[in-house]
């Protein structure tokens, strides 16, 4: 990575040959860069986190790549991987992010200063912040997640198992599924919408299997935003077996200044 930020603006790929542990920050400045593996794994160990910056856009796979790759964590401090300045991170199939830890970040991927991640495979799993935010993904000022496809499974967090949406973040279910996640502190299993000009809009896809254990509030949606929202059922859309241990089940909208429109869901 270090070798093509000091080339000339390009498109190159990564190949992961072997299972490699980096024990320090890794940095992409500029560039495409297309990271692939055969079979193989990258562990971050202490103080190590992928950073992308700026122009740089990673992608993880590619959408025709047949080789599996696995980017873990050991750190137990820090996302496994970091955008920021209005950076691109870009997903497919044969990926898995995953088994991950952190305290004041996302233990998958935090998304940071107008950047974009866009999810078209893959999988995030086992992504767990013991401490203060959203296990999978953190969309928080300014920035867009849109899950086009692919698995975000067995995550943990405390504002949104699997993702996190804060102060005007976008988050956009295309499809794709989200599943078996919990939330440990006010609400969303799965998707916790919090603060000003959030957006979460899901036109398709699956959530299943996901709670809110503590205050219980929405087991696959929590929703606290100043923002008017309108909310629309599709039929494409499932919501399954979202569970809590006080209040609202599946959607939980606490404060809401909108409308609330349904169409025909299965469930």
């Amino acid at each position: 990575i270090n070798e093509i930020n000091a080339l000339d603006e390009g498109i190159y790929e990564v190949v992961i040959k072997s299972d490699i542990t980096v024990k320090k920050e890794v940095a992409l400045e500029k560039s495409t860069v297309s990271l692939l593996g055969e079979n193989t794994r990258l562990t971050f160990g202490a103080g190590g986190t992928l950073l992308v910056r700026g122009e740089a856009e990673l992608r993880l796979g590619t959408a025709s790549s047949s080789g599996l790759l696995t980017i873990d964590s050991t750190d137990d401090t820090r996302p496994i991987i970091v955008t920021l300045d209005s950076a691109r991170l870009v997903m497919y199939d044969g990926v898995t992010l995953g088994p991950s830890k952190s305290g004041g970040y996302a233990a998958g991927v935090q998304l940071q200063d107008q950047s974009k991640f866009y999810m078209y495979g893959g999988t995030i799993t086992d992504c767990e912040n013991w401490a203060s935010v959203a296990g999978g993904v953190l969309v928080s000022e300014d920035t867009e997640f849109v899950l086009y496809d692919g698995v975000i499974q067995n995550c943990q967090g405390y504002q949104g198992g699997a993702v996190g949406v804060i102060e005007r973040g976008k988050f956009t279910m295309m499809d794709g599924k989200i599943i078996d996640c919990i939330d440990h502190w006010y609400g969303g299993g799965a998707v916790s919408v919090f603060g000003t000009q959030a957006f979460f809009t899901m036109q398709s896809g699956e959530i299943s299997g996901c709670a809110a254990d503590y205050y219980g509030y929405g087991g696959a949606v929590f929703v606290y935003s100043t923002l008017r929202l309108l909310w629309i059922w599709r039929s494409g859309i499932r919501l399954l077996y979202a569970g809590r241990r006080n209040f609202a089940g599946r959607f939980h909208p606490r404060q809401f200044h909108g409308r609330l429109r349904r169409r025909p869901v299965r469930i």
